[in-house]
């Protein structure tokens, strides 16, 4: 195994939602994050 497969690496997760009332709030993250249709 070579070093290189040790090295970070930088990555976008989404936004994560859940809980209660999370589902009235999905489109306004969504609007947030630029989204036009979901």
């Amino acid at each position: 195994m070579s070093g290189k497969s040790l090295e970070l690496r930088k990555f976008v997760a989404p936004e994560f939602i859940y809980g209660t009332g999370a589902l009235s709030l999905t489109g306004r993250y969504a609007q947030n994050l630029g989204a036009r249709k979901a």
